[in-house]
Order: C-alpha cells, then sequence, then structure tokens
C-alpha cells in the first residue's frame, strides 16, 4: 500500500501498489487523485545500502542499446555485402542469357533469310512451269514437253519435301 492524502479533503487514501501511477477517486470527495508511482521505481530511490541503483540501470540499458546498434549495424554491412553479391551473379547470369538470346535472334534472321529465298526461288519456278503449261495448251504439238517439265518439277519439289 502506499500512503496518500487527498489534496481536496485532505482524507488519508491507501491505495494498493498495483494502482501505482493511475488516478483513483478519492472516497469523501469524489475528486481524482493520481497515485504516484512506487517509491522503489523512481529515479531518486536508494538500496538498503544508500547507493542509488539508476545510474547502474541506465549504464546497463546504454551497453544494450549500443551492442543492438553495432550487432544491427554489422549485420546491415554483411547482409549489404552477400546482396551486392547476389545482384553481381544476378546479373552476369542475365547477361549470359541475353547474349545467348541474341544469338538464337541472330541464327533465326538467318534461316528466315534462306526460307524467304527458297520461297521466292520456287515461287519463280512456278511461274515458268504455269507459262510453260499455258504455252503447252496454245500449242498442242509440245504436249510431250509439258509431261517432262511436269515430271521434273514434281521431282525437285518432293526433293526439297514440299
Amino acid at each position: 500500500m502506499i500512503p496518500l492524502t487527498c489534496p481536496t479533503c485532505s482524507v488519508a487514501l491507501k491505495p494498493k501498489s498495483e494502482l501505482a501511477g493511475k488516478n483513483i477517486r478519492c472516497p469523501n470527495c469524489e475528486t481524482l487523485v493520481r497515485v504516484p508511482a512506487s517509491e522503489l521505481c523512481s529515479p531518486s530511490a536508494t538500496d538498503d545500502e544508500g547507493v542509488n541503483p539508476w545510474p547502474l540501470r541506465i549504464g546497463v540499458a546504454a551497453a544494450v542499446v549500443v551492442a543492438l546498434a553495432v550487432g544491427l549495424a554489422g549485420g546491415f554491412v554483411y547482409g549489404h555485402g552477400r546482396g551486392v553479391a547476389e545482384r553481381a551473379n544476378e546479373a552476369s547470369e542475365a547477361k549470359v542469357a541475353a547474349t545467348n538470346a541474341e544469338e538464337k535472334r541472330r541464327r533465326a534472321e538467318e534461316q528466315l533469310a534462306v526460307a524467304v529465298g527458297e520461297q521466292a526461288r520456287l515461287q519463280n519456278e512456278l511461274a515458268a512451269a504455269v507459262k510453260q503449261r499455258n504455252d503447252l495448251q496454245l500449242n498442242p504439238s509440245h504436249a510431250e514437253d509439258w509431261s517432262f517439265f511436269v515430271e521434273r518439277f514434281w521431282y525437285a519439289a518432293a526433293r526439297r519435301g514440299l
């Protein structure tokens, strides 16, 4: 129990120590009275030997804070170094992947150019065959030439997998 007097009516109050630092009502005048913090917790309190323990507590708390700050800073530096190394590895892997993709794109363009050239050549052969067919229809005396050309065209097409 903490001894206390009401500032309004001067009644002696005896609040429980659990109410330290809280407000209570005076049973006589209904005034709110602040219960002071326990004397054992106050910075001016001394222990049984007359020594104030607060400087020691503050020193220990400061040492803990400094140790935590140093630990966090070290962890940050270590983690930052690992992060930089990981990002460097990722960057080199991305560069290799980009080089591979560029090589595949270049090969695909070459294959496309070859395919376009082959397509143009076949279109020219087909146009020549159509022209020869039209000529043969106009001149039936060359029918045997037409059958030879058709056989040659289909043989060439089959050889190319068309």
